[in-house]
């Protein structure tokens, strides 16, 4: 039915975040993500917070995945 998703997993699951972000936009889903920290876990925050966070909600975008794929190499010299 293309409803407006707003992904907020646990801060530790950002590349959970992002391929389901880039499942749900390859069907033409508006996705937001929301950062939830400073919370681990939506269960964590007081009543009324996470209905205070939801407007900070970013859109997502596939340079938000390859952004994030970017992330995770590691290059350089091990001193």
């Amino acid at each position: 039915n293309k409803t407006p998703v707003i992904l907020a997993l646990d801060p530790d699951a950002k590349q959970k975040t992002q391929k389901i972000a880039s499942l749900l936009s390859s069907f033409d889903v508006d996705v937001k993500t929301l950062d939830i920290s400073p919370y681990g876990d939506i269960g964590e925050m007081p009543l009324g917070v996470l209905k205070d966070m939801l407007p900070l909600a970013k859109p997502w975008t596939i340079n938000d995945r390859l952004l994030s794929l970017i992330s995770t190499i590691k290059s350089g010299s091990i001193l």
